[in-house]
């Protein structure tokens, strides 16, 4: 369950967007910040850091039974 705090997404908790996917993990005034799982409409699944709403750091995914890594820029490079 997602927790707030001053009206704003705030701790751990799970978002669902139904057209663009669920997000569960970090939030800081309501954004995702920390630690997060994206799990998009294409089954593509991101496990990595995010901050202040957006991906940081490196970060694994997996799309279409392929792993791939994100650089620190966002580039996707696959890794098998």
């Amino acid at each position: 369950m997602l927790q707030y705090k001053d009206g704003l997404s705030h701790g751990k908790g799970k978002l669902v967007l139904q057209a663009e996917g669920q997000y569960e993990g970090d939030f800081v005034e309501g954004k995702k910040h920390g630690q997060g799982t994206w799990t998009g409409p294409d089954d593509m699944v991101y496990v990595g850091q995010y901050q202040k709403d957006r991906r940081h750091g490196v970060s694994v995914c997996v799309r279409a039974h392929m792993w791939c890594e994100l650089k620190r820029d966002g580039q996707m490079l696959e890794v098998s």
